[in-house]
C-alpha cells in the first residue's frame, strides 16, 4: 500500500500485484478497505476497476458511495470495451490503423475481435443489457452483426454504415460510449 500511495507503482502493476495478494489469501473485501481507505479515490477507483474483480465482499456504510463509484467504473469499462469491438469490426478506418493506434480496441487487429465476438446472440445479450452495460436497442444492433459475421466475415460498407448509424444515432460516439443506460 506503501509503494501504490506514493505513486511508486503504475495502475496495471499495482493490479496484478494485489491480484498476486488474494491469490496468496487475501480477501476481495480486504484489498477492496485497503484501497478505499488509504488512497485518494481516483486512483483506488482506476486499480479496483483494473483488478476486474466484482464481489468485495461487506462494505461498511461510510464506503457506499466509493463502492458505487467502484461500480459504475466497472460498467463504464465494460461498456467501452465492447463498443471498442464494435467499432473495431464495422469502422475500416479502426479496422486498418489499430495495430498502430494510440486508442486501445481491445484486440490486437480485426480477427481477434470477430473470433471472440461472445455476444452474439440474445441469450448473450441479455446478461449485458440486465446489467445496464448497453440498451436492447444497442444489444439487438449486436445481435445483428454477430448474426452477420456468423455467415460472412467479409461485410460490406453498406452493412456496416447500416449498423453504425442504427448503433449510435447520429450522436457523437464517444458520447454514447462513456453515457451508462438508465
Amino acid at each position: 500500500m506503501k509503494l501504490i500511495s506514493e505513486g511508486a507503482t503504475n495502475v496495471q502493476e499495482a493490479a496484478r500485484c494485489l491480484g498476486a495478494f488474494i491469490a496468496s489469501g487475501s480477501t476481495n473485501n480486504q484489498i477492496f478497505l485497503q484501497l478505499a481507505n488509504k488512497l485518494n479515490t481516483k486512483f483506488a477507483v482506476e486499480i479496483l476497476v483494473s483488478m476486474g474483480r466484482s464481489n468485495w465482499g461487506e462494505i461498511p456504510h461510510y464506503l457506499e458511495s466509493f463502492a458505487q463509484e467502484v461500480q459504475i467504473a466497472q460498467r463504464i469499462r465494460y461498456r467501452s470495451g465492447i463498443i471498442a469491438a464494435f467499432l473495431l469490426i464495422i469502422h475500416p478506418l479502426c479496422s486498418e490503423y489499430a495495430h498502430i493506434s494510440s486508442l486501445s480496441f481491445g484486440y490486437p487487429f480485426t480477427e481477434a475481435a470477430v473470433n471472440d465476438w461472445a455476444w452474439v446472440t440474445p441469450k448473450n445479450t441479455e446478461n449485458i443489457v440486465q446489467k445496464k452495460i448497453v440498451t436492447s436497442r444497442e444489444a439487438d444492433v449486436l445481435v445483428k452483426l454477430g448474426g452477420l459475421l456468423r455467415y460472412n466475415t467479409n461485410l460490406n460498407s453498406n452493412e456496416t454504415a447500416k449498423l453504425y448509424t442504427e448503433f449510435f444515432e447520429d450522436k457523437n460516439p464517444f458520447d454514447v460510449i462513456y453515457t451508462l443506460p438508465k
